[in-house]
């Protein structure tokens, strides 16, 4: 059981690695408005006549910036997930299979030994599934947080720089190009992973049942 444990940790481990992504790094207010400052003295960048949005190279390189950081951020999501899901879908196999009753005749100390056996196992096997779903959840939730932090980030770095470009001019929020945040919800990105979570629910939902079912009634 020992060795089962270490083993399943170690995929954990590898699951949070591969969760871990770039780091997107944006200029401070400050930077940034001196850089539109600049840019809108020189004539390299101004409030386009048609949409009133700022435009220039600094704010499409800052937007590619953005926009590389989420897909790889995306892409490491992408491959935890997968990973996961491949994980939970062998661990919710192993515990259909240990649902089948033993050969042994009933009530010799054979089949004691291989129910006990087989308890200790399913037991496992729910165990590993709930803290790699757990793991799963975590990995989306960072994600999600650290794309909306970055998007904020973003456009907190543009609001300066497009400040500095107008300088005295009045700036309002459709002159300044806002990043989106691509938030990910795992059953609508991830379809194939839907049916895994709904077996694993259902298998919970079983096992609670299950365990009322057997607990002893309280003493009166």
């Amino acid at each position: 059981m020992k060795r089962r444990e270490e083993s399943f940790e170690r995929r954990c481990d590898a699951a949070r690695l591969r969760a871990r992504g770039p780091r997107l790094r944006t200029p401070s207010r400050a930077g940034s408005w001196l850089h539109g400052f600049v840019n809108g003295r020189t004539g390299t960048a101004a409030a386009d006549p048609d949409t009133s949005a700022v435009r220039s190279g600094y704010i499409e390189a800052v937007l590619a910036g953005h926009r590389s950081f989420t897909a790889r951020r995306r892409a490491g999501l992408s491959e935890s997930v997968t990973a996961c899901c491949a994980e939970l879908s062998q661990l919710v196999l192993e515990f259909r299979r240990l649902d089948v009753p033993d050969a042994a005749q009933p009530g010799t100390p054979e089949a004691i030994r291989a129910g006990l056996r087989r308890r200790e196992r399913k037991a496992a096997a729910l165990r590993d599934m709930i803290r790699l779903q757990t793991l799963l959840f975590q990995n989306v939730r960072r994600y999600n947080c650290e794309t909306e932090d970055a998007a904020q980030r973003v456009a907190r770095g543009l609001a300066g720089y497009c400040k500095g470009v107008l300088f005295r001019k009045p700036l309002r929020p459709e002159m300044i190009p806002a990043p989106k945040a691509d938030r990910c919800d795992p059953e609508r990105d991830f379809p194939e992973l839907t049916p895994v979570l709904q077996s694993i629910r259902e298998l919970l939902n079983t096992e609670s049942k299950e365990a009322e079912r057997h607990a002893e009634p309280s003493a009166v």
